[in-house]
């Protein structure tokens, strides 16, 4: 960052009475933009007082909450299904000596299966109509043999 201050307005050729004015207007724009920031002591002492008021227990729920979120939401529940995953975590210990999580989730697949999705999960795809026979037309053949052909009909009868 380059230094504001009066020797580098006279080497920037600046005439002495425009550098004074000039630093005079930048020190007053500065001091009024820095009358509105509060020290960091006086911050930190406004945001204590606002925290003060907080609720513990509110604020302890909105954490579990918070962790509960960022669990369900990982890598790890990817094998649970999506409508049981916070019932999945409830059953999750949680605390200094739990065992880590993939291991309480393999538990938990052999005693709630239904909960977890599947290893060889079998894709259901739609099915609109019936199975496609027949090709389109060739053209090699008259528009009333070609459509004949297509709805199945016979050869005409006394023609």
């Amino acid at each position: 960052m380059a230094k504001f201050d009066m020797e580098f307005l006279r080497a920037c050729g600046v005439p002495e009475e425009q550098a004074e004015a000039v630093l005079a207007e930048h020190e007053a724009a500065l001091s009024e933009a820095l009358a509105d920031m509060l020290p960091r002591a006086e911050a930190k002492r406004q945001l204590d007082e606002a925290l003060a008021g907080v609720d513990p227990e509110a604020v302890a729920r909105l954490e579990a909450e918070r962790d509960m979120l960022r669990t369900i939401g990982g890598e790890d529940f990817a094998g649970v299904k999506p409508k049981f995953r916070e019932q999945v975590y409830a059953l999750l210990e949680k605390g200094e000596g739990a065992k880590p999580l993939a291991e309480q989730l393999e538990e938990l697949r052999g005693k709630f299966e239904e909960y977890f999705i599947s290893g060889q999960r079998v894709q259901r795809l739609p099915r609109f109509g019936g199975p496609t026979r027949g090709s389109m037309p060739r053209g090699d053949m008259g528009a009333a043999e070609q459509f004949s052909q297509a709805w199945g009909f016979g050869p005409r009868r006394n023609a």
